[in-house]
């Protein structure tokens, strides 16, 4: 029997930049250290919660393929809040190659 997945509160939204974060939510990436760092790193706020994309786990679809959750192939990755639940991402870029905005999902199993 294939687990079900159950995909709930999809949204996209903008990306952020460091500058954008308020000072509270940046001290909880204190390992973006240097200015460098903070000027490549993109942010998004989802649920009231500030994610940073680089922390999601990429969902390569040519190596580990998902056949009992089809609907993760959409997604670029994926960050667990549990065991049992996390939001899955797909980066939407423009036309320079810049991620703009991000599709997010919570996904529970």
């Amino acid at each position: 029997m294939a687990d079900k997945t159950e995909l709930t509160r999809k949204a996209t939204l903008r990306t952020l930049q460091w500058h954008q974060l308020t000072k509270k939510e940046q001290k909880e990436f204190d390992y973006l250290d240097t200015y460098e760092k903070q000027c490549q790193a993109v942010f998004v706020r989802y649920r009231r919660v500030v994610y940073d994309l680089g922390d999601f786990c990429i969902i390569d679809k040519n190596i580990a393929p998902h056949p009992q959750r089809p609907e993760w192939e959409k997604y670029d990755g994926y960050r667990g809040d549990s065991f049992f639940s996390g939001v899955l991402m797909k980066v939407v870029e423009d036309e320079c190659g810049y991620p703009t905005k991000v599709k997010l999902a919570t996904y529970i199993c």
